[in-house]
């Protein structure tokens, strides 16, 4: 026999999937909960993994006194990985989400050859609304690696929050030590490219709002980049990055405070990756 074959595989939502529905959880706690696709022996050539602990679409989520802690989302393929939303994962829905923690989310893509997309360490949202009130991101991260193709492309995007086409309202919130990290091994010209260490827009809006009498410190959030030659990676927008347009107001009537003295936390936008 001769030609090609492409096999793909997928996986939607470690613990809850919703589609066309209306969920609501209170004093919950989602940890160690996974969706992934695993090719230890090659074989894969386009999988994916969305929401590590919920997958909802075209749904209305109301989530209240909530913890994520170590949920993930990840691909580990022969060619074409994406990894989306490591805890959260939601296409076409709107997400209002009340004193929530998100510690240690990851998602993660790795592929041999061609590609690998990880996007939104702890949330991913498409096409939708994100409201987020007295929430907490730390140690969220998004891993891309591409590891022997010379002309691969590794790509990481959002260690926090990734927002495509969407709205994201932020209140009270704060982000410490989330990080993107793209990695492209083979020598050639592969890529590597990381962006958004703890939040990544394209072609949305954001709006972050510090309520009076609150203070907020945003640090060591990161976007890292390596290849074999350093000219091909490109790292943008430690703390935020902004593409396709996509705006963000900050409404401050009490403290916010985005990196340090170390530098690590940036904002950027819409610059060729």
């Amino acid at each position: 026999a001769s030609g090609s074959c492409v096999v793909s595989a997928y996986a939607w939502g470690g613990a809850v999937c919703c589609w066309n529905g209306d969920m609501s959880i209170t004093s919950a706690t989602f940890s160690l909960n996974s969706a992934g696709v695993m090719a230890p022996q090659g074989g894969i050539s386009l999988a994916w993994a969305y929401g590590g602990a919920i997958c909802a679409q075209s749904s209305i989520v109301n989530l209240t006194d909530t913890k994520f802690i170590e949920n993930s989302a990840f691909v580990n393929a022969t060619s074409c990985a994406t990894a989306r939303g490591g805890a959260v994962y939601q296409y076409d829905a709107e997400a209002s989400i009340s004193r929530a923690v998100f510690e240690r989310n990851c998602v993660g893509a790795f592929a041999t050859r061609y590609s690998a997309y990880a996007e939104g360490g702890a949330v991913y949202a498409q096409a939708s609304a994100v409201n987020l009130t007295d929430a907490v991101f730390v140690g969220n991260s998004a891993w891309a690696n591409v590891s022997r193709d010379p002309q691969g492309s590794a790509m990481a995007i959002g260690g926090a929050i990734y927002a495509l086409f969407s709205i994201v309202n932020l209140t009270d919130t704060k982000f410490s030590g989330n990080s993107a990290i793209a990695q492209a091994t083979a020598y050639g010209s592969a890529t590597a490219c990381a962006m958004g260490g703890a939040i990544y827009l394209n072609g949305g809006k954001l709006n972050y709002y510090v309520s009076e009498g609150k203070s907020f410190i945003n640090t060591g959030n990161s976007a890292k980049a390596s290849t074999a030659r350093t000219s091909s990676s490109a790292e943008l927008g430690g703390f935020l990055y902004l593409a396709n347009n996509s705006q963000a107001t900050f409404d401050i009537s009490g403290e916010l405070t985005i990196g340090d003295s170390t530098g690590v936390d940036s904002i950027a936008g819409d610059s060729d990756c």
